[in-house]
């Protein structure tokens, strides 16, 4: 795993293919998650006593494997030198440089490029659309 990568604009939008595909699987993997939680949260509330033991089993089974499924797709974007921000919004960084400082490049799930920039301490709030003349 890369300690530190820059990329410029070019590089980042180059990766995006992969990192949106990753990105993709990690929030359908979320929101599976979160429905089996929720079918497993509603089947112990209801009058029956809850679900059967072997119920039980394959939700917390299913529940584990989509943990250790999303785990691998932040292994596999961070090795890759880009930094996973929220994995429940497919919401990604790439560290670049723009005027002397490092900032990130900001795309997250849905988007259909890499349009946005912030500074390492901005957060999403602080993003700022990105005018190609000011990059690479």
């Amino acid at each position: 795993m890369p300690e530190h990568r820059i990329f410029t604009l070019a590089e980042a939008r180059g990766t995006l293919p992969e990192i949106a595909a990753a990105a993709a699987a990690m929030v359908r993997r979320v929101r599976r998650a979160r429905q089996l939680a929720a079918l497993r949260d509603s089947m112990q509330r209801s009058g029956d006593g809850g679900p059967g033991e072997a119920d039980d089993d394959a939700l917390l089974a299913e529940l584990a494997r989509l943990q250790d499924q999303l785990v691998e797709l932040v292994d596999y974007v961070r090795a890759r030198g880009v930094e996973v921000k929220d994995v429940e919004r497919g919401l990604v960084d790439w560290v670049a440089i723009r005027d002397g400082r490092e900032v990130y490049l900001c795309w997250q799930h849905g988007e259909r490029d890499i349009d946005h920039w912030h500074h390492l301490d901005a957060g999403f709030a602080g993003r700022q659309p990105i005018n190609p003349v000011d990059w690479d």
